[in-house]
């Protein structure tokens, strides 16, 4: 639990630090000296020993109704995953690219996401990349909407698991490990961070917040 909320922590402070001082990137995140972040609706990288930045890709993406968001880095440091939305009509997709800035693939597309699902986001590989974790919502409309929590395999028979079915939108999904997966959850004014095995049990509210 003590490892859980630290991640939690580490990853708010570094989104905080760079939104407020860097002026020009929202979403962020970190890897051994490496800060990746979005700039102009791009992927950038800033090597902090040298204080030097270096684009990652270039994406064709509006002005306004374009953008990329939730960079994640995989837990070998050589992916990131990330959502891209090229303007207000098009959908949200998964895409990865590899660190140096090679191997731009469209993730959803690959790996056929849209089958069941819309606009996916918050996507993250799990440490032995096999799986990915993203939220999106359902194709199909359900008994309920909003962004759901789903989980892909990578290898064998490369199934979609829908984990969780919930009021409210699932986002900034992240592999604890091999077999858990923290996401906040947002209903109304509430947000709380849960945890839930990859196989959908264990659903376990962190922060338990409610109205008084």
């Amino acid at each position: 639990m003590e490892k859980t909320i630290r991640k939690i922590f580490f990853f708010n402070s570094i989104f905080l630090c760079v939104f407020f001082l860097s002026g020009f990137a929202w979403s962020a995140s970190q890897y051994s000296g490496y800060l990746y972040f979005i700039k102009g609706n791009n992927l950038w990288v800033n090597d902090l020993s040298s204080d030097s930045s270096t684009r990652l890709t270039r994406l064709d993406v509006a002005i306004g109704p374009g953008s990329i968001a939730n960079p994640s880095i995989s837990s070998d440091g050589t992916k990131i995953v990330f959502s891209y939305k090229t303007s207000t009509g098009s959908e949200t997709m998964l895409y990865s690219v590899n660190t140096d800035g090679s191997g731009l693939e469209n993730l959803s597309l690959t790996h056929n996401l849209g089958g069941q699902t819309k606009n996916q986001s918050s996507g993250s590989y799990s440490p032995d990349m096999t799986k990915i974790v993203f939220t999106a919502e359902m194709r199909n409309p359900g008994p309920v909407a909003g962004f759901q929590l789903w989980m892909k395999e990578l290898t064998g028979l490369k199934r979609l698991f829908q984990l969780t079915l919930m009021n409210g939108d699932c986002s900034d999904a992240q592999f604890v490990d091999d077999t858990h997966i923290l996401f906040k959850h947002k209903y109304g004014f509430l947000e709380d961070y849960y945890l839930i095995s990859t196989d959908g049990s264990d659903l376990t509210n962190l922060t338990n917040n409610a109205i008084l």
